[in-house]
């Protein structure tokens, strides 16, 4: 059946909305929820055949319901084409303007109305075409239909299961479901599809109607709910500008975070200012804020200016009554009195201890079953460390301190206070680690060994964190993947792909010139004093570059490379992501500002490579260059060579693309000139040579094969 939408601009329109209701949604599952909900209507429109647009869809909620509300949503569904049959040439269809018997014969045959043809124009001329159409249904009817398998199709990662065998992020207590101010009746299990929703569950406990659509967001206001994400998050915002005696650090990631959170945990929020003991002040900042966030995602408050010192005060944003506020905010102090005291404990007591007196205990944490403990993880990581430092030329000096840094790195892993708040662990070990004498630099390093903790996060500031963070991170890869526990396509439960994430954001930031395969091959060799039930080596070391590469590529699309660019550089066996970046980089300015230079080069190298037979090699005899523009190509291409050697040492790659494209006429004259498949064996095989040296010379840049040729 061929199917294609007809336009009817006369068809009538309303709103749509669909609510959702549920049990508190987690705010980590709440955006992806929103996400495919949208994505989820856009399906629905291209395979229902519903015109609206796109940017109509508004996708709102709150922790108690998802929602979906459409403007301007077509009372009914377009008509399609079901069967289009073409008829004679429109030159013997009509005479003087009247239909002939063919075009009579055509419509009769076809069972439709001479007026009902159509003219349309095909390669072969214009012709007459008989189209039936299927009418759409009522959009009422269509949607009663869908809307039950839409809403149980949205997938999350953990899901709860209750009557019927329905499953959904949390149960679902109503739903709303309307068009207009029309009703769409359906089913979910127990429940019915109504127009009546329900309010904040503490200052609006009770039921509220909805009489059409497109009051849904003033209707569930009087209700004490804010459904749209975007005011409640610029309600929080005031409130954060309109501080009196301090100020709330939105340019730090984790405070973004917490606000992302927050937006997500009310339905209708309201912010006050609580106060702590001065005190806990005398606490590591860190440690304040790390008790203010994680627990009760509140916001700390810092002086205000261009100093970031805290203050004793923080920000929270609930969703209780503000004529509570005294109430509401006494009960909050107290939580955080008890929180910061305990974290003032845990201080107290972790300092009682040398930090580098728990290293050895370290032998009592295993890392992995199958690959030992934390100790033996130390011991590695102190070997990795130097040999980085060693290959990127770092000082004595500073090579003692990243190893020394390495040697105390997970000695705060059994400290009281990562036992409590494990997101603290390598910040408190250099506040631990300070306290004791270390130098400055060895504390920052072992504080920014976590660095990136997530996509969003912050990479270290300094060499040595960014060197030891480099070891964590392909150590860990490395041990894992040669016991087997390679991230698949369904799991990675162990984070390996965030892992090698970082190791490569951290390595394209400071432009540490290492190679992948050569980090996996000194870690694996590592590993192998330890463990011998590993892995073949060559595997290991493949995987976790393959890995690497791919993380890598993920990242270079990122920053607007064409896909078939990074893939032609993926192909080559640099296994230095500073130089990969440089290749991309080169390959894409060229597109976009010389193409005419890359395509020369294309065009040239691919000819070459579907002709050049690769079994007769690269070994060239000049005894068997007999003609002159085979001489010239031979004599340019070892010019060629030895430049493109000069500028891929200095990585100069725009040069080098550049070099190969200025052979275009040289090879140009040689394929218009000379045989290649010539009968006589020897000259046959050397011209095969040539051209596969050629090939081979503009391997050095870019599998060129692999990039997309520009077709205008």
């Amino acid at each position: 059946m061929i199917i294609s939408r007809t336009t009817n601009n006369e068809q009538l329109t309303t709103d749509f909305l669909l609510e959702i209701g549920t049990e508190e949604i987690p705010s980590a599952d709440f955006n992806q929820a929103m996400e495919q909900l949208y994505v989820s209507f856009i399906e629905l429109k291209e395979l229902k055949h519903f015109s609206f647009t796109d940017e109509n869809v508004s996708v709102l909620g709150t922790p108690r319901r998802l929602s979906v509300l459409i403007k301007d949503f077509p009372r009914k569904q377009d008509d399609v084409i079901s069967k289009k049959v073409k008829g004679p040439p429109t030159e013997f269809a009509f005479k003087d303007n009247k239909p002939t018997k063919a075009a009579l014969g055509f419509a009769k045959a076809q069972g439709v109305k001479v007026d009902d043809l159509r003219v349309e124009s095909t390669q072969k001329g214009d012709y007459l075409f008989a189209v039936t159409t299927k009418p759409g249904e009522p959009s009422e009817v269509v949607l009663k239909r869908e809307l039950p398998e839409l809403i149980l199709s949205l997938e999350f990662k953990k899901t709860m299961r209750w009557e019927d065998d329905i499953r959904f992020i949390r149960p679902i207590r109503w739903i709303v479901a309307m068009l207009g101010s029309k009703v769409i009746k359906f089913k979910l299990g127990s429940l019915t599809a109504s127009n009546i929703s329900y309010g904040h569950r503490l200052l609006y406990p009770k039921a509220i109607k909805i009489n059409k659509a497109s009051d849904y967001k003033q209707t569930m206001r009087k209700a004490k709910v804010e459904v749209d994400q975007e005011v409640r998050a610029r309600t929080i915002e005031r409130s954060m500008k309109n501080l009196k005696n301090g100020r709330v650090d939105m340019t730090d990631p984790r405070i973004q975070e917490t606000f992302c959170e927050v937006v997500n945990l009310v339905e209708k929020p309201s912010t006050l200012v609580g106060n702590f003991d001065k005190k806990f002040l005398k606490l590591p900042q860190k440690v304040v804020e790390t008790v203010l966030q994680s627990h009760q995602r509140y916001f700390p408050i810092q002086t205000k200016g261009g100093t970031k010192k805290l203050t004793n005060s923080f920000l929270v944003v609930h969703n209780g009554d503000p004529q509570k506020k005294a109430l509401i905010q006494g009960g909050h102090e107290k939580v955080i009195q008890a929180r910061l005291e305990d974290g003032e404990f845990y201080f107290k007591e972790d300092t009682r201890q040398k930090l580098s007196s728990r290293v050895s205990a370290l032998n009592g944490i295993v890392f992995h079953k199958h690959l030992g403990t934390l100790l033996d993880k130390t011991k590695r990581l102190q070997f990795l460390v130097k040999k980085i430092a060693e290959k990127l030329a770092f000082s004595e000096q500073d090579t003692k301190v990243v190893t020394e840094a390495a040697k105390l790195a997970k000695a705060d892993l059994l400290t009281s206070m990562v036992g409590e708040f494990d997101e603290l662990q390598g910040f408190i070990g250099a506040e631990y680690a300070l306290r004791e004498g270390v130098s400055k630099k060895v504390a920052n390093s072992i504080a920014e060994q976590y660095l990136p903790r997530h996509g969003k996060d912050v990479l270290p500031k300094t060499k040595s964190g960014a060197i030891l963070s480099i070891a964590d991170r392909i150590d860990t890869l490395c041990a894992y993947i040669s016991i087997g526990l390679t991230p698949t396509s369904t799991g990675d439960p162990y984070a390996l792909r965030r892992q090698a994430t970082g190791m490569i954001d951290i390595i394209l930031s400071f432009g540490f010139d290492i190679s992948i395969p050569w980090l996996a091959t000194i870690t694996y060799k590592r590993l192998a004093k330890d463990f011998k039930r590993l892995a073949k080596e060559t595997e290991v070391v493949l995987k976790t570059t393959q890995l690497a590469k791919a993380r890598l590529e993920f990242r270079l699309s990122q920053t607007g490379i064409d896909y078939d660019i990074i893939r032609s550089v993926a192909k080559t066996d640099t296994g230095r992501p500073v130089d990969f970046k440089e290749r991309t980089l080169a390959l894409q300015s060229i597109r976009n500002r010389e193409n005419k230079a890359l395509q020369d080069i294309i065009t040239v190298c691919n000819r070459a490579s579907s002709i050049a037979d690769k079994n007769f090699g690269t070994k060239i005899n000049t005894d068997f260059l007999i003609e002159k523009e085979e001489k010239a190509f031979y004599k340019l291409l070892l010019k060629t060579e030895k430049q493109l050697d000069e500028e891929i040492l200095k990585g100069k790659y725009k040069e080098a693309i550049r070099t190969l494209s200025s052979l275009k006429k040289t090879i140009d004259l040689f394929f218009d000139e000379v045989l290649v498949m010539v009968k006589k064996k020897e000259l046959r095989k050397n011209r095969h040579a040539l051209l596969n040296r050629f090939v081979l010379a503009c391997l050095r840049v870019a599998d060129l094969s692999e990039i997309v040729k520009d077709q205008t």
